[in-house]
C-alpha cells in the first residue's frame, strides 16, 4: 500500500475512535484555461478541527492529505504526473435552513512529473503544485457534499512553469463518531409530536458544561423532557448576536451531541411583554436563531436543527415585576430524539 493509502486508513480510525469527523473526498477536473490543458482526479481524507479540539474558530475547518494523477499538455511536451500533500479546506454555512455551503480549499503538493517532449525525448522532472480553489455547494442529506469547484493551478519545476485554470466536480462523504451511549436525550413536541426518551447521562453532561464555564443557566428534567434555559443576559438589550463566552459553551455542547444519534435541536426564543409586541417576536427569533447557527456552524447537518421565536406569548413568570420579566427573556434548548 502506498504511502498516502495508509495516511487516509489512519485518519478513518479517527471517528471510530470517536476523536474526530473526517471528511473524504475526490475531485475530478479539467485545466479549462492557460498554458496548458489536460484532466487531473484528486483524492484524499480530511480531519475536522473544530471536533478534535472542541475550539469554536476552527468550526468546519479541515485539514488533511490528498493525492492526485495529472495528464496534461502545452503543445511542446506533455506531463504524466503523481501529487500527494496537504489539503486544507474552510466551509461558510451561515444560511440556516438550507443545505447550501460556500468553501475556500488549498492544496499543495510537491509533483513528481515524466516529461514527454513533441521530438519524443522523455525525463523525469519534480516540482511543486498549489491549487487554491472557491467552492459552491450543498448537502445531500448528513453524510454527502457535493460542490462545483474552480481555482487557479501553479505548476514550478527547475526549468518552466504552467498556469492554468481549474475546475472540477468534488464528492465528499462524511464520517463521523458512531455513538457511544445507549439512548438519546428526549424531549418536547415540534408541532404536536412529543418524543418520550429521557437520557440523565446527558443532562448531567450538561450541568457539567455549563458550571466549567460559568454560566448561569437552568437545566430542567420534567417528565420526559431535558430543557436547557437561559436568560437575556447572553445578548445585549435589543440586540439578537451571541455574546463570544457562550457561543464557546454552545460549540462544547455541539461536539457533545456528536456522541448521540438521532438528535435533533430547537431553539426556542422568548422575550418579556414589553414594548411593542412586532419587535419583541421577531427579536426572538432572531436570537433563536443566532443561537441555532452556532449549532449548525459546529457540524450539526441544517436538517437537524431549528429555531422559532415566540415573542411574549409563553411566560414562565410574572410580567409584572421585573424579576418575573427577566426570566421570561430566555432562549431555551430543547434535544429531540427522532422516533424514525
Amino acid at each position: 500500500m502506498n504511502r498516502i493509502g495508509w495516511i487516509i486508513l489512519v485518519l478513518l480510525a479517527l471517528p471510530a475512535a470517536g476523536i474526530a469527523d473526517i471528511r473524504i473526498f475526490g475531485l475530478p477536473g479539467a485545466d479549462i484555461y492557460g498554458n496548458q490543458t489536460g484532466g487531473a482526479f484528486l483524492v484524499g481524507a480530511e480531519a475536522d478541527l473544530a471536533s478534535m479540539t472542541g475550539e469554536s474558530f476552527l468550526n468546519n475547518t479541515w485539514i488533511g492529505v490528498a493525492g492526485g494523477a495529472a495528464e496534461v499538455s502545452n503543445g511542446t511536451f506533455s506531463l504524466n504526473q503523481m501529487d500527494i500533500g496537504l489539503s486544507l479546506d474552510w466551509q461558510y454555512r451561515k444560511v440556516l435552513g438550507t443545505p447550501l455551503f460556500g468553501g475556500v480549499s488549498l492544496f499543495a503538493a510537491p509533483a513528481i512529473a515524466d516529461r514527454v517532449s513533441t521530438s519524443g525525448s522523455s525525463g523525469n522532472m519534480v516540482g511543486m503544485l498549489l491549487l487554491p480553489r472557491l467552492s459552491a455547494g450543498v448537502d445531500l442529506g448528513d453524510s454527502f457534499q457535493v460542490s462545483l469547484t474552480a481555482g487557479p493551478k501553479f505548476e514550478v519545476f527547475s526549468t518552466f512553469y504552467l498556469t492554468s485554470l481549474y475546475a472540477g466536480i468534488e464528492v465528499a462523504w462524511l464520517i463521523k463518531p458512531s455513538a457511544r451511549h445507549d439512548a438519546v436525550p428526549a424531549t418536547i413536541v415540534i408541532t404536536n409530536q412529543q418524543i418520550v426518551v429521557t437520557n440523565q447521562a446527558f443532562s448531567t453532561q450538561l450541568e457539567s458544561i455549563l458550571q466549567s464555564n460559568q454560566i448561569t443557566a437552568t437545566v430542567s428534567k420534567q417528565q420526559n423532557e431535558t430543557r436547557l434555559e437561559m436568560s437575556d443576559i447572553l445578548f445585549e438589550k435589543g440586540k439578537a448576536e451571541v455574546n463570544t463566552n457562550f457561543a464557546r459553551v454552545i460549540t462544547t455542547i455541539a461536539s457533545t451531541l456528536r456522541s448521540y444519534s438521532n438528535l435533533y435541536v430547537l431553539v426556542e426564543g422568548h422575550s418579556d411583554n414589553v414594548g411593542d409586541e412586532k419587535f419583541n417576536r421577531e427579536l426572538s427569533e432572531k436570537r433563536a436563531q443566532a443561537v441555532a447557527e452556532i449549532f449548525l456552524s459546529s457540524g450539526m447537518p441544517y436538517s437537524k436543527v431549528f429555531s422559532k421565536g415566540y415573542g411574549g406569548t409563553q411566560p414562565i413568570a410574572s410580567n409584572d415585576d421585573e424579576a418575573g420579566r427577566s426570566r421570561n427573556r430566555r432562549v431555551e434548548i430543547r434535544f429531540i430524539e427522532s422516533q424514525r
